[in-house]
Order: C-alpha cells, then sequence, then structure tokens
C-alpha cells in the first residue's frame, strides 16, 4: 500500500480531508526500502515539483470560482483524462445523462440478443 493509498484509506475517510499525490518515478526500487532517503531524489526533481505545487496553489486561489464559492457551491464535476493528453469534464447532470443512456443501450442490446437467441436458436 502506497502513501497516498494510506491517506485514502484513514485520512480521507474520517476527515473528508483531499489530497495530491507527488511521485518520483526515478530509483523506484529504493522507495520504502532501508535505502530510501532525500538524497536519492535529485534536486531538479525536488525543483519541479515544488515549480508544479506552486502553479497548483496560484491557479487555485486565483480561480474566479475560489473567489465566489457560494455562487459555485452546488453540483459536482465529472472529469477524467484521456490517453494523458488532455482532461474531458462535465456536470453532474450531464453524467447522469450519458450514464443512463449507456444503461438504456445496454438493457436494449441485451432484449436484442436474447430475443434473437429465442427465436432462432442461437446468438447473432
Amino acid at each position: 500500500m502506497c502513501c497516498y493509498e494510506i491517506w485514502n484509506e484513514f485520512v480521507l475517510k474520517l476527515t473528508f480531508i483531499l489530497g495530491l499525490d507527488f511521485a518520483w518515478a526515478e530509483n523506484g526500487y529504493v522507495y520504502h526500502t532501508k535505502f530510501d532517503n532525500v538524497s536519492q531524489i535529485a534536486l531538479g526533481t525536488l525543483q519541479r515539483t515544488g515549480d508544479n505545487i506552486l502553479a497548483l496553489i496560484l491557479g487555485l486561489t486565483n480561480n474566479e470560482k475560489m473567489a465566489n464559492i457560494e455562487k459555485y457551491a452546488s453540483g459536482n464535476l465529472v472529469y477524467f483524462d484521456f490517453l494523458g493528453a488532455f482532461v474531458i469534464r462535465w456536470s453532474e447532470e450531464i453524467g447522469l445523462i450519458i450514464n443512463t443512456f449507456a444503461v438504456a443501450v445496454s438493457v436494449f442490446c441485451l432484449y436484442r440478443n436474447m430475443k434473437a437467441f429465442v427465436t432462432r436458436g442461437k446468438m447473432p
């Protein structure tokens, strides 16, 4: 279990405090071993991580939605990345419509295949 999984398992479920996972891939074989120490992390990696965290904090604090949280308090967003190339997002209502449509298409296909099996004795 990695650190972020521990955070999700114990802290997030009890306090609802979200966390961010900043991981480094180089020298991953020493991670959580007796050789795991700060000297294994390149200074450039620490600098880039700091730059990323600073950009994230500035982006969050300078966001119009953060300045007026009452206006944007309701609803949730559905978001995911597409092959690591870009992020797709939509409102919770649109997500409900997409999910309902997907279930309806699945039920229709199941019904059609079952009907074909009964009438012809085989699957299409």
